[in-house]
């Protein structure tokens, strides 16, 4: 397996249009069931009303709900829970429903969505390419062979990550890494990692969760596309 990154840009939806207004943001978390998606966005720059206003814009979306909102530094950023129903392919549905492996978060940028993926060959990244090709325009920024390499955070990175994380995260994640609860296909589960650590697996999902979503947003701000 190896990593990629694919960008998409879809002309018609409101994700281009976000490009337009210098706002960044991200799909933090999303589940899709039978085609209804539920999914957790946070927007970050100077005109979050607009790019709130977009999402509202678009057909899909049942509802669209700001859950929270501020300022960090000299940007505004808002954290938006949407509720969407798609009756056409989208790139994600393209990718689950064809057993492709996205990793959150999706990025938005400069009009495009940023996938990160695991691809088991470059057969199947042309076929992605081609699946993708029929909802909007897709080029592929990177391909590296060592899927580590595209995914682990930097020096600064994980400076950060130990400012954030508590030492009971830590220690989950690094058990849950060695007895392979990331690998694919998953060789231990969390109760495995439960029995490890001697709490309770309901504890351990919750520190995992708290844990990776730190990663996961020191990661998303780490870099630009």
């Amino acid at each position: 397996m190896f990593g990629a990154r694919i960008r998409v840009h879809l002309s018609d939806d409101w994700t281009a249009e976000l490009g337009q207004y210098d706002i960044r943001g991200d799909v933090y978390t999303a589940t899709l069931h039978e085609r209804q998606y539920t999914a957790l966005y946070r927007f970050r720059g100077n005109n979050i009303d607009k790019a709130v206003e977009l999402a509202e814009s678009a057909d899909y979306f049942k509802s669209v709900e700001v859950i929270d909102r501020g300022t960090n530094g000299s940007a505004s950023y808002a954290i938006v829970l949407t509720l969407a129903q798609f009756l056409e392919p989208t790139p994600y549905t393209i990718m689950l429903e064809n057993d492709y492996m996205p990793l959150d978060p999706t990025i938005l940028q400069n009009g495009y969505e940023f996938f990160d993926l695991f691809i088991r060959d470059r057969d199947r990244l042309a076929e992605l390419v081609d699946r993708l090709g029929s909802v909007g325009d897709v080029g592929i920024d990177r391909v590296v062979s060592d899927i580590e390499m595209v995914f682990t955070p930097s020096p600064v990175t994980w400076g950060s990550l130990e400012e954030l994380l508590t030492d009971r995260q830590r220690e989950v994640i690094v058990v849950a890494y060695e007895l392979g609860y990331f690998s694919v296909p998953r060789e231990a589960t969390l109760s495995d990692i439960a029995a490890h650590i001697d709490i309770e697996k309901s504890t351990v999902g919750e520190h995992l969760r708290r844990g990776m979503g730190h990663i996961g947003k020191i990661l998303a701000e780490r870099e630009s596309p």
